[in-house]
């Protein structure tokens, strides 16, 4: 196998990018349903614990698999919200852009255009692809393990509090 040429290295780059960019918005929109579904759950818990509902007369020791249940859910909901909530990364993209960073929003709102056009032109877009994959993967290994919490959450709140309407 032959060592591939900086164009060939530059373009599997650029895919490597589009593939977590891909992963990244598949994680947001799972997240998405994910979070419909939990409000469901809740608006249907609701109601069910309302007026003369299933879960409306609950005493004793099944209001704590109740309670739980419904304390999971909503913070299935919360890892779900925090899926979908825009990862700026604030804290870093001064210094990152200091140094050079400029694919990014973040970074390249930070420079002018003359200097954009700079940084372009000096040849390490490379290094520069390479150093953004890094923060795309870890932006979305973070998403996909929010999204697995709220999924779990999700499942074990809802058996929890259907296990209290089935026990009451």
């Amino acid at each position: 196998m032959s060592t591939p040429t900086p164009a060939e290295s530059l373009t599997t780059a650029w895919q490597i990018h589009a593939a977590q960019i891909d992963w990244t918005g598949k994680a947001d929109a799972k997240a998405s349903f994910a979070l419909a579904l939990e409000s469901g759950l809740l608006a249907g818990i609701v109601t069910l614990s309302s007026g003369k509902g299933a879960l409306a007369q609950l005493f004793g020791w099944t209001i704590w698999p109740y309670r739980t249940g419904v304390l999971l859910i909503v913070l299935s909901a919360l890892f779900a919200l925090a899926v979908v909530f825009p990862q700026l990364r604030r804290w870093h993209l001064k210094d990152e852009a200091k140094a050079g960073a400029y694919i990014y929003f973040g970074h390249a709102r930070r420079h002018t255009a003359l200097q954009q056009q700079r940084l372009i032109e000096q040849g390490t877009l490379i290094e520069e692809v390479s150093a953004q994959i890094v923060r795309m993967a870890d932006i979305a290994w973070r998403k996909h393990n929010l999204l697995q919490a709220s999924l779990v959450c999700a499942v074990v709140g809802a058996g929890l509090v259907s296990s209290a309407g089935i026990w009451k």
